[in-house]
């Protein structure tokens, strides 16, 4: 019978070693990665700030717990992120205060009415060149005159105008 060579025999090298224990990420490192992607994407400031909370709670705890949690380098990104992510959200906010304040002080001024007015006007102007200029059928419009005057108003159907 043909024996199949045996493997060598090595010893239990635990002995002489120290052994480690299986590194864990730290959940607050997550915590502070999500929350900072979640900042910058849909919860914009809300996001930012839990993943900066989160972020540096998880990296002293990381820094305490002497090698046997991982995840420093997912707490970072998440502070960074949230400082991003913060950052940006206070200068939309500033920018939107900025905005609103300048268009309140306009809004008070007489080139607000002024601008109102022709931009009403030109719009009622467009309107009325609309509805001369379509092809579209069109009823005449009777008008019967009121006390103390004649009226006439034109009607148009084909192209047509019908005075009464």
């Amino acid at each position: 019978m043909d024996q199949l060579p045996q493997q060598p025999h090595y010893p239990d090298t635990s002995q002489y070693g120290t052994q480690f224990p299986a590194q864990k990420t730290n959940g607050m490192a997550i915590a502070s990665l999500v929350s900072g992607i979640l900042g910058l994407t849909m919860c914009a400031g809300v996001g930012s700030v839990f993943a900066l909370i989160f972020g540096y709670i998880g990296r002293g705890q990381i820094k305490r717990s002497q090698g046997t949690e991982g995840g420093s380098g997912m707490a970072m990104t998440g502070i960074v992120l949230g400082w991003i992510g913060t950052i940006l959200t206070i200068l939309i906010f500033a920018l939107l205060i900025g905005g609103a304040i300048t268009l309140f002080n306009w809004s008070q001024s007489d080139d607000f009415d002024d601008v109102v007015d022709k931009g009403v006007g030109f719009i009622a102007e467009e309107a009325l060149e609309e509805i001369d200029e379509s092809d579209a059928d069109c009823f005449p419009i009777e008008v019967h005159p009121q006390e103390g005057g004649s009226t006439s108003r034109k009607g148009r159907r084909h192209g047509t105008t019908h005075l009464h």
